[in-house]
């Protein structure tokens, strides 16, 4: 008889809309460095993928999609200086 295989899943929970997060670096050439803020402003597929709008707004109203969920940071709005 063969031993049982336990495969782990990470879960990470849905963010709300507000959610302040930072987004890690993948290589992909970024319109925003690396430490800019970043506010969600929705989600598809339960959470699996963000709509992510800048911190303070873009001058030209851009904002991203598709990110997944693994590439996200949550930031505590008290670290957040004003």
């Amino acid at each position: 008889m063969r031993a049982a295989t336990v495969t782990t899943i990470p879960f990470e929970p849905v963010l709300p809309l507000g959610t302040v997060v930072r987004v890690a670096p993948t290589g992909q050439r970024s319109p925003w460095p690396a430490e800019q803020l970043f506010v969600v402003i929705g989600d598809r597929n339960n959470g699996i993928t963000y709509r992510l709008a800048v911190l303070g707004g873009d001058p030209q109203h851009r904002y991203q999609t598709g990110v997944a969920r693994a590439l996200l940071t949550v930031v505590p709005v008290t670290s957040i200086n004003a």
